[in-house]
């Protein structure tokens, strides 16, 4: 069964081992990939969702993070841009060092975090105040 776009993946895992998922075993390489990060950040205490797509899945942490996976390596842009050529510069870990990877999303997700980050939206807070987008 081929996952719809836009579908939102759960799944459990115990250790390095899939006890359940969305998908069984017949998820793709991409999708394990994908669910395999989610519970490494779910271990730094960051909820994500997943998106599976056709050999591809996206985990969405928070605005202007999101990670895209191939099941080969995962990548992310890093928040800057290329001064020679004003293109965008991503951050890629092979599949092998995720657990590296998820360490690097960790502190690029907390200095999301920390700011404001909403790019002409009002942020609104528990108490109901708003901060001014700058």
């Amino acid at each position: 069964m081929r996952p719809a776009k836009d579908t939102v993946v759960f799944s459990l895992w115990r250790g390095d081992e899939r006890i359940m998922g969305r998908y069984g075993e017949k998820a793709s390489p991409a999708i394990q990939l994908a669910e395999r990060l989610q519970v490494l950040l779910a271990e730094y205490g960051i909820s994500t969702d997943l998106h599976a797509g056709d050999r591809i899945a996206l985990v969405s942490l928070w605005t202007d993070l999101v990670v895209w996976t191939d099941g080969t390596c995962v990548r992310w842009w890093n928040g800057k841009v290329s001064p020679r050529t004003r293109r965008l510069l991503f951050t890629n870990y092979n599949a092998d060092d995720l657990p590296a990877a998820a360490r690097t999303l960790t502190r690029r997700y907390q200095v999301l975090r920390s700011k404001d980050h909403f790019y002409g939206l009002e942020a609104a807070h528990v108490d109901g105040s708003t901060v001014e987008p700058q």
